[in-house]
């Protein structure tokens, strides 16, 4: 227990260097605010980084699949503002939804479709434990969390937007990104991807999509919308 809670604290001390290496003094400690606000103000417990190694996981793939850590409330409350100028859609699932942070934020920017997916069975659970306590104020989402492989994942179709905080490594993102096109093909609609710490978006130009919308700050890309023509 000692040594899984020194790693954490080594995580949290190397992200926030790193962080203040590429986006600066100040735009970290209003990332930090922001992390704390929103916790309080939910009532949720999504802050704690999980490494896959100690989870109940549907492989043991780890090279591949990342690491639990919450996307930024800063950033996912921009891009979730940014991307009402491209659609309508209430509809959204996250891959890797982990805690379900990205879930809950979006229910809380409109969304009333809102799904995701994990490899690992504990965070699945600890994701719908946040989902209800936030449930009562949302009595109108539906919510569905599945523990799943997502580059066999097909249960798509009636999803327009989906999420990623850098969940994969490239070659199960590719799989995962054949599973969207086909899904496109058999009910034809507009896509839209929310990547933040988009590491891999060449595997999703090199397959037809296109950039909307890219936030940076200062040397660092937080996030990009990009989308799918029907």
């Amino acid at each position: 227990m000692f040594y899984i809670c020194s790693v954490n604290i080594m995580q949290y001390i190397h992200y926030f260097i790193r962080s203040v290496w590429f986006r600066g003094f100040f735009f970290t400690c209003k990332l930090l605010y922001y992390e704390l606000y929103y916790e309080k103000k939910l009532g949720i417990q999504t802050l704690h980084i999980e490494n896959l190694e100690n989870l109940d996981t549907l492989n043991n793939d780890y090279e591949n699949n990342h690491h639990y850590q919450g996307a930024s409330y800063h950033v996912l409350s921009i891009l979730f503002d940014e991307i009402k100028k491209y659609t309508s859609s209430k509809s959204i699932l996250d891959y890797g939804c982990g805690k379900g942070r990205v879930m809950i934020m979006a229910t809380v920017r409109g969304y009333t479709e809102v799904y995701g997916i994990d490899l690992a069975k504990e965070l699945c659970e600890i994701s719908k434990k946040n989902i209800q306590i936030v449930q009562s104020r949302y009595p109108n989402t539906h919510f569905s969390v599945i523990q799943a492989d997502a580059t066999v994942f097909s249960d798509i179709d009636q999803i327009d937007i989906f999420f990623f905080f850098n969940p994969f490594g490239r070659p199960i993102l590719i799989e995962v990104i054949k599973q969207i096109k086909e899904s496109n093909s058999r009910n034809h609609r507009n896509i839209f991807i929310i990547y933040v710490n988009p590491l891999f978006v060449d595997c999703f130009i090199h397959e037809g999509f296109t950039i909307s919308y890219e936030l940076k700050s200062k040397d660092y890309m937080e996030g990009m919308i990009l989308k799918l023509k029907s």
